[in-house]
């Protein structure tokens, strides 16, 4: 396929999204009255039947509703009170209830709330007495919108459904949808709510009313979010944003909102960028529009994103928006969730003071049945160090939840009792509630949106509140089930991915979004060969992501349990060692083949341990990468590690987490000066399930194909206009393999005949693909990252651009049992909880059952004599892990004895055994 056709298949869907504080809004926003203002009724004279009559009355009037429609609020005031004195002087009820309703809808606009509670009464009134039952429903309609708003709701239930009954009565469809919708917000439960949003659609759709069908979609995705079905509410959001984009001005202050509801999908998939961009539209709808309401609810939903950000300076700096907006209505409700938020906001900036004088402000009022009033007394009494005060409202806040099957609000509720009890040191009833919280976490992850890009951020969330329930079954000394718990965060939406690929083979990725702000790309770096350095095999370049490429991933995987592990290290002869790194603490549990779980804890932060890993193989000097090996030796090995292992050496299977992902374990010193290789065979995985839910898969047939690619005759330029440079070693490396392979049938595809359309012709029958060139990591797009093939031919509509990018790899049909990535850092990508996402990832899902990938930079030199020397010992071994290490040990053996040389301008020099130089190769997979 070509790239151009990929492109098309990628078609990427638009979607302007917002993220919404869920603790902060339940299911969004009424109808409100706005500017569709109804004509009064007249007389049918004539002269009337295709407008109003002629008077001066009239004239004003139809002036007024021109400049309400433009927001011209006071030019709108002096002519409706000058059509209202004309109405008085000739006593025109239908003209004097229409003036009435005008300077409702002008109040309800500036957020006059109770002014507009007045204006719509009279207007009611008006219509009653002359008998118009249409207009008066409408007016019955207005007047719950202003009692919603002031915090009325039971006398807001009360006027829509006598206006939803005399609608019935006179048989107007559309005028009944808009009414059930508006009682959608005050809905009991969530059977009554689906009735009331499927009656109302059913009616809309009956006469075609687009933007009540929008509206009624938009309030049936907030409600299958609420439920936790994120899925259905994200196909209901987008087709009611779709609608709303084509519905023209006077959908504005709806299209806004709509923003918001989707952006709530999006925040649980922790797409935050998307989300800020998203708002920042909608607040200038709003702005735009003078919807003061919407504009303070936007404000705060922001300020819940940067909240999850950590920048608490903008979270601030959004609340005190929100709050000065909604100020100057007369929304009570929507102030006092404003108020609840900064006062949150304030506990987490150490003012404890200013926060519970927040939460106190309206203590006039029984806020015992109030979630969010509960909530957020909870969440300021324990971060302000007052366990005990938190408890009882985060108990009710708890029940509350459980009252309204609010899974998202139930969850939080239950991480925010947790917290509590784990500060007062009862740490049952801590994991009680985290383990809860965790079974809400796995209900709602398996309706998430089924494809890759959505998923991937949503356990990252959740760093904390599994933080709580390792620390408890800590303290509980029950390590089997900490392991457990620890996998339950790892690599779920890679696991979901691997297994949506196996069950259809064929690729059909799906669109997910674009993202709004263009691109910002900065020069990429290139690797070029000063006087002393050695080649290596790619550069590393960052650029913001053009777009957001999907895959389908509709499976829902359970995690890995410790059956489901303690079965694949006895049938594999394997050890496992996991790890969680913390923001303070780092935790680790070694699982034998018998069975026996050890734990151990270290007192080391993620910043600390991303500094050693870094200085282990950046550090020019060989003494700091000494120092750097043994201290994280000591440091994540020894306490699980025996230091004397059985002969021959134990495989092991490492589990990383957070920096430890970019480490190789072999290159660890312990205090004998052993390196870690030479006594345990390696291999790496981002998640048990992951390499669990390969168990099975199918490979090539016994007599297929060794593929072997590189050495490109001419390399694509990475930015700029240079060309990357000719690898010297690659050439013999592919040679040496070949050698290696023996009589097994091998293909190899160097110089011109390295193209990426070769490459596809013939990956379909090879068991063994081994590529060797440059690779290049796109850090911020990791979709770009790519391996650099032949650009001799180059034909940017076409397959041969000399790029076989990572978007690229998704859509291979691979059926390998091994792939090997001799190119630089070609096993790294952009970290998430989620594992890697990078070149690797992408052909295990194309089909690749192991990889063997680089996690730092690639000599050139080195990698021609570990590669050939990997697979003479695979041909004994056939295990990966145990030749690896044979080929790792000889390599480290010819460095230490001065074997391996680069030429240069001073002639021939040695090479030292610095662990850059042989240690970058991992094996990612189970072993043999």
């Amino acid at each position: 396929m070509t790239r151009n056709a990929g492109r098309r298949r990628r078609s990427l869907r638009v979607v302007l999204t917002a993220i919404v504080a869920v603790w902060m809004t339940a299911y969004g926003s009424p109808d409100v009255c706005g500017h569709a203002v109804a004509d009064p009724a007249v007389d049918e004279t004539p002269q009337a039947q295709r407008g109003y009559p002629d008077t001066p009355g009239h004239r004003a009037f139809a002036e007024a509703l021109r400049l309400l429609n433009l927001r011209q609020y006071d030019g709108a005031a002096e002519r409706f009170t000058a059509a209202l004195a004309y109405a008085l002087d000739t006593r025109n009820q239908s003209l004097e209830a229409g003036c009435h309703r005008g300077l409702g809808a002008i109040a309800h606009d500036q957020g006059r709330y109770a002014d507009a509670l007045d204006e719509h009464r009279r207007s009611r009134a008006l219509f009653l007495a002359i008998g118009d039952q249409a207009n008066a429903a409408r007016g019955h309609q207005d007047v719950g919108v202003a009692l919603f708003w002031i915090g009325r709701r039971d006398e807001a239930r009360t006027a829509w459904d006598e206006a939803l009954s005399t609608f019935v009565a006179l048989g107007d469809q559309a005028a009944q949808a808009s009414v059930l919708r508006n009682l959608v917000f005050l809905s009991r439960n969530a059977t009554e709510r689906s009735g009331l949003i499927e009656r109302g659609l059913s009616l809309a759709r009956s006469v075609g009313d687009l933007l009540a069908i929008a509206e009624l979609l938009s309030s049936r995705s907030d409600a299958a979010f609420t439920a936790g079905d994120y899925r259905a509410a994200f196909d209901d959001a987008v087709a009611a944003v779709e609608a709303l984009l084509g519905a023209g001005a006077r959908a504005r202050v709806a299209l806004a909102r709509s923003f918001t509801s989707l952006g709530r999908i999006y925040r649980v998939h922790a797409q935050h960028d998307l989300a800020l961009a998203a708002y920042q539209r909608a607040l200038a709808i709003q702005h735009d529009a003078g919807d003061l309401q919407g504009y303070a609810q936007t404000a705060r939903t922001i300020a819940a994103a940067y909240e999850t950000l950590g920048q608490v300076a903008m979270r601030r700096r959004y609340l005190d928006m929100s709050l000065d907006a909604i100020r100057r209505t007369d929304a009570i409700d929507e102030r006092r969730l404003t108020e609840l938020s900064l006062a949150m906001c304030l506990a987490d900036l150490g003012d404890s003071e200013g926060a519970r004088h927040l939460l106190g402000i309206d203590a006039t009022h029984d806020d015992t049945g109030h979630y969010w009033a509960q909530h957020a007394a909870a969440y300021v009494e324990v971060v302000g160090g007052r366990a005990t005060l938190a408890l009882e409202p985060a108990t009710r806040a708890v029940a509350l939840a459980r009252g309204m099957q609010d899974a998202e609000r139930l969850l939080y509720s239950l991480w925010v009792r947790a917290r509590a009890q784990a500060a007062l040191g009862r740490h049952e009833d801590a994991y009680a509630d985290a383990s809860e919280a965790l079974d809400v976490i796995e209900s709602l992850r398996a309706r998430l949106v089924p494809n890759d890009y959505m998923k991937r951020g949503f356990m990252d969330r959740f760093t904390e509140l599994f933080g709580i329930a390792l620390e408890a079954l800590d303290t509980l000394q029950r390590p089997a089930d900490a392991m457990a718990v620890a996998e339950r965060a790892r690599a779920r939406a890679f696991t979901d991915l691997l297994v949506a690929r196996r069950a259809q083979r064929q690729p059909s990725p799906l669109p997910a979004a674009a993202v709004l702000t263009g691109s910002v790309a900065s020069p990429a770096s290139h690797t070029r060969e000063a006087p002393g350095q050695l080649a290596t095999r790619g550069t590393t370049s960052r650029q913001l992501p053009r777009s957001a490429d999907d895959l389908p991933s509709g499976a829902a995987v359970p995690p890995a349990t410790m059956a489901d592990m303690r079965r694949i290290a006895r049938e594999r002869d394997i050890s496992i060692l996991s790890y969680w790194v913390g923001p303070s603490i780092t935790r680790a549990w070694l699982l034998s083949p018998d069975g026996e779980v050890l734990s151990a804890r270290v007192d080391i932060d993620d910043r600390r341990l991303e500094a050693l890993v870094a200085t282990l193989w950046r550090a020019p000097g060989r003494a700091a990468s000494v120092r750097a090996a043994r201290d994280l030796h000591r440091l994540v090995v020894e306490p699980l590690l025996p230091s004397s292992p059985p002969t021959p050496p134990r495989r092991v299977l490492i589990v990383p987490h957070g920096p430890l992902a970019a480490l190789s374990f072999a290159a660890l010193l312990d205090a004998r000066g052993r390196h870690l290789v030479e006594d345990y065979a390696l291999s790496y995985a981002p998640a048990v399930s992951v390499v669990a839910s390969s168990e099975g898969s199918t490979t090539c047939c016994p007599d297929a194909t060794r593929l072997l690619v590189g050495s490109p005759a001419v390399l694509p330029q990475d930015g700029g206009t240079e060309r990357l440079r000719r690898l010297p070693g690659a050439r013999r490396e592919l040679a040496a393999v070949g050698r290696a392979l023996g009589p097994a049938r091998v293909v190899t595809l160097e110089g011109r005949a390295a193209s990426e359309s070769n490459l596809r012709r013939q990956l379909g029958a090879a068991n063994i693909v081994h590529v060797a060139t440059h690779g290049v990591m796109h850090d911020d797009a990791p979709l770009d990252s790519y391996l650099a093939l032949d650009a001799t031919s180059i034909d940017h509509e076409g397959p041969d651009d000399g790029r076989l990018t990572a978007r690229e790899i998704y859509d291979l049909e691979l059926h390998a049992d091994l792939v090997v990535l001799s190119a630089c850092r070609s096993g790294l990508g952009k970290a998430s909880g989620d594992g890697l996402l990078g070149l690797a990832r992408a052909f295990f899902y194309a089909g690749a059952r192991r990889v063997v990938a680089t996690l730092w930079d690639v000599a050139d030199e080195p990698a021609a004599r570990l590669m050939p020397s990997f697979y003479r010992s695979l041909a004994a071994r056939a295990d990966p892990s145990l030749a690896l290490r044979d080929a790792q040990l000889a390599l480290l053996s010819d460095l230490r004895r001065g074997r391996v040389v680069v030429r240069g301008h001073r002639g021939a020099v040695p090479l030292p055994d610095h662990p850059a130089l042989w240690a970058s190769f991992v094996v990612m997979g189970l072993p043999s």
